[in-house]
């Protein structure tokens, strides 16, 4: 599902950068919005996919299909040159897609590094004893640890002097 949904943000990338051009550098009304409202729209179906597909897979597979297809699309509708040169260089990012296509693990949970184990990517302070909070209040890895430090205060406050070398509430001179 991941892939049809990134494949669709594909789409709607070319449908915004399409539709961009037409919008005369935001000029034109209905193109201007069409661009910002199939923007969003391939946003938010990248950002879907990107949740089980790895980071560098779907965003390489959604920039190839609209580089793909503006210059499909350029060469169709608008005009453009089809020179063979530029004909070579769309077919080698279309072999690069497929290549990062075959290559992609099927799933990866989210919130692991890939092939990194776990241990390896989020160091954590050891979990025994008093000195360690969350900021949800229970360790997990997902919530970041870290060591209780002193409330930031102005100089001279009671905070402050309670935490100095001296000791408790030493006063400075």
């Amino acid at each position: 599902m991941a892939w049809i949904a990134l494949f669709v943000a594909g789409l709607f990338e070319i449908v915004w950068a399409f539709a961009m051009k037409q919008s005369a550098g935001f000029t034109r009304l209905w193109p201007s919005v069409l661009t910002i409202a199939a923007m969003i729209a391939s946003f938010a179906l990248l950002a879907w996919s990107m949740r089980t597909l790895p980071l560098g897979t779907a965003y390489t597979i959604w920039t190839g299909i609209g580089a793909v297809g503006a210059f499909t699309l350029g060469i169709l509708v608008l005009g453009e040159s089809a020179n063979p040169l530029r004909i070579v260089a769309a077919l080698m990012i279309v072999g690069g897609l497929v290549l990062m296509k075959l290559s992609s693990p099927a799933k990866t949970p989210v919130g692991l590094s890939q092939g990194v184990p776990l241990s390896l990517s989020l160091p954590r302070p050891a979990m025994t004893g008093r000195g360690y909070a969350s900021a949800a209040g229970r360790h997990s890895r997902f919530v970041t640890v870290r060591p209780l430090r002193p409330p930031a205060s102005p100089i001279g406050s009671i905070a402050a002097r309670r935490w100095t070398p001296a000791g408790r509430n030493a006063r400075r001179p």
